[in-house]
């Protein structure tokens, strides 16, 4: 007896069952305008109101995360999927993909933001104190 593995996703043939406008709508064409008009709003935040060309790598590594995500979801993930038989697909690396565009959009934001949240200390009465940075209280000594 030849042992035989079996698919773990079902096999779905594509014909009009499948095809709903909507979905297609909700998860493609709403992300991808989305992405864009976030890239865009902040390319022009960056550039113009700040100035700087510095928050733009971490904007555009977001960016080209994004579109690995797409192009492993759509063009990638059957190739994969036909290879290992059905044990596996391309959501993996999708979701590496999103996690380093999220990271890098998180880049941009770090970037682009002059805040440092840990210089900001409240005593034991609630009184607001602000400390010293590492750097200054080697210049302070």
């Amino acid at each position: 007896m030849v042992y035989k593995p079996r698919s773990v996703f079902p096999v779905m043939t594509p014909g009009p069952q499948w095809e709903s406008h909507t979905i297609f709508v909700l998860d493609i064409v709403l992300p991808v305008f989305t992405v864009l008009t976030y890239f865009i709003i902040s390319a022009v935040i960056s550039l113009h109101i700040l100035e700087e060309k510095k928050p733009l790598y971490p904007l555009a590594y977001a960016f080209t995360g994004f579109l690995l995500a797409l192009i492993f979801t759509f063009v990638v993930s059957d190739d994969i999927c036909r290879s290992t038989h059905g044990r596996i697909d391309g959501s993996m690396f999708t979701s590496l993909s999103v996690l380093v565009a999220v990271y890098n959009v998180w880049r941009f934001w770090d970037v682009t933001t002059d805040d440092d949240f840990t210089d900001i200390a409240v005593d034991n009465d609630g009184v607001v104190r602000t400390t010293l940075k590492r750097e200054e209280k080697k210049n302070f000594d």
